[in-house]
């Protein structure tokens, strides 16, 4: 299965040690920009003579994006500040793609509270996730309002046995 990870650039040596276990089961990555040493995705220097430069990593993670079954984003912790935003960017053109979907950690921004939106807090959790497909093709039978209250954001790898084949 190929998967895409979003995430916080200053998050980037976790998010390849992510990628690593996924690819170690089989899976494979269309996640470019973690091959970067400290390319276009660092935006520190937003000087115009970079613009072409961020123009094309923006495209190349598009494409990853396109070419993935899985989009998986890494929430930054709440508590830590975070600068950008474009794994926001990235999670909605995934939802126009209508790829599958996991947040991996905390809910960030309202999107991640879509009922066809998977929330785990753990790597297990995302591998059981793309291991089993889509949750959502499975809540056929559910209340949709159940989905909105729940009163931990861990119910989907708490729940997880209910859905399982």
């Amino acid at each position: 299965m190929k998967f895409y990870i979003a995430g916080s650039w200053r998050r980037k040596n976790e998010i390849k040690k992510i990628e690593k276990r996924l690819e170690s089961v089989g899976d494979e990555s269309t996640t470019h920009w973690l091959r970067e040493q400290d390319g276009p995705h660092n935006t520190e220097d937003p000087s115009p003579e970079r613009w072409a430069e961020f123009r094309a990593a923006a495209e190349d993670d598009l494409r990853g994006i396109r070419e993935c079954d899985v989009f998986i984003l890494v929430a930054n912790d709440p508590n830590v500040p975070s600068i950008g935003g474009g794994r926001f960017v990235e999670m909605g053109y995934a939802i126009a793609l209508g790829k599958q979907i996991i947040v991996l950690g905390d809910h960030e921004t309202v999107f991640s509270y879509l009922p066809e939106i998977n929330t785990t807090q753990t790597i297990n959790g995302v591998m059981n996730i793309m291991a089993n497909g889509p949750r959502w093709e499975k809540w056929d039978t559910m209340d949709w309002r159940d989905l909105y209250t729940r009163d931990s954001v861990n119910w989907v790898d708490a729940d997880m046995e209910e859905f399982m084949p």
